[in-house]
């Protein structure tokens, strides 16, 4: 079983469209930009198995960073540090060696939506997964990320077309609800025959 592990709910819609089991992966219900994900990746084997948070000045919800790391993470669905804890120590403890780190293009956040729909700005962040040692999926808006040489083994970048909408002349506009068929399209390509990862 894969262990998931995403910037954004998109990580968690895709687990359960490929699994009908208790989560096995801590970042659920959280939220850290993709600078953070590639920090997570950098530093995953000094952060896990023994990983430790450290709770930051909270805003509406509680924030932290690790004690071996200062990946920034925000807890936006809970509402107590306490639910924080709980959840991710019951969590880190079903989390197999069997890593895939999703990502989901649509998102803005704090890089913002236009960085992402410029060529040179998306295909960084799509290499530096590319580049990475460990497995990922990728969903993009744009066809032209498909050319993009892969070890598809390791790196698998999907495509979502959105007939209804205009990325290109609409890029800060990109609809949120998105994130869901995103999910699918990535948790129906792990449950396919096609799929490559190991």
């Amino acid at each position: 079983m894969w262990t998931m592990i995403s910037n954004s709910c998109f990580g968690y819609k895709c687990f359960q469209t490929v699994y009908n089991a208790e989560y096995n992966t801590p970042f659920v219900a959280c939220y850290f930009s993709i600078k953070e994900m590639f920090k997570l990746m950098k530093d995953y084997k000094k952060i896990f198995p023994n990983a430790e948070l450290v709770f930051l000045d909270d805003k509406d919800y509680p924030t932290t960073h690790f004690t071996t790391s200062d990946v920034y993470i925000e807890w936006y669905h809970h509402n107590s540090r306490e639910s924080v804890l709980d959840d991710f120590k019951r969590r880190s403890d079903r989390m197999t060696n069997k890593l895939l780190f999703l990502c989901y293009l649509g998102e803005g956040h704090e890089i913002g939506y236009q960085n992402y729909i410029t060529k040179e700005y998306r295909q960084n962040i799509i290499q530096q997964f590319i580049d990475s040692e460990y497995p990922s999926i990728v969903v993009t808006y744009n066809k032209d990320d498909l050319d993009m040489k892969c070890d598809e083994k390791k790196t698998k970048i999907l495509y979502l077309e959105h007939p209804d909408y205009d990325y290109d002349d609409k890029p800060d506009k990109i609809p949120h609800s998105m994130q869901i068929p995103a999910a699918h399209l990535a948790g129906e390509y792990l449950n396919s025959d096609e799929c490559t990862l190991v």
